[in-house]
């Protein structure tokens, strides 16, 4: 499905236009990741837990949560689902025995290198093809947006 390239097409405001290009991504996101698993044999919410526990070695599952933007209990199955293929390994930190710590284990690697065929690679060349100012501006605003969505969430609580 392709978007109109007219400017005019379809114009419902500037938030409901935003909204539907949000929830665009949103959609393209998950087919692509549906693909990407069929093709690589990770989800792209595996491939990115695994690349930031690989970045970021004896992460917690809590600060991994907060960087990867998911939900704590939709993060313990993905968590879960890793160490059961044994691409993580988990151990109770030795200064804190209550505290989890995360860790990529070998046999993860082919997983987590960087190629043709994943999600972060189309990102990443959208990313590159777009000029830095606009880049910038745009992961301000989406942070923007996400600080609104927590404080309208909290409100409501």
């Amino acid at each position: 499905m392709q978007l109109s390239t007219r400017p005019d097409a379809h114009r419902l405001g500037d938030a409901l236009d935003f909204l539907r290009l949000l929830w665009g991504i949103q959609h393209r996101l998950k087919s692509a990741s549906k693909q990407m698993e069929r093709r690589i044999g990770l989800t792209g919410p595996q491939r990115l837990v695994l690349r930031v526990i690989e970045e970021l070695p004896d992460i917690s599952p809590t600060e991994l949560a907060e960087i990867v933007q998911l939900d704590p209990s939709t993060l313990s199955g993905v968590i879960r689902r890793l160490r059961d293929r044994r691409l993580i390994d988990m151990a109770r930190d030795r200064s804190d025995e209550r505290r989890i710590l995360l860790r990529i284990r070998s046999a993860a690697s082919s997983l987590t290198a960087r190629g043709e065929g994943t999600i972060e690679w189309t990102v990443q060349q959208a990313l590159r093809a777009a000029p830095a100012g606009q880049v910038k501006i745009t992961k301000q605003l989406l942070r923007t947006i996400l600080e609104a969505l927590d404080d309208r969430m909290e409100t409501s609580s």
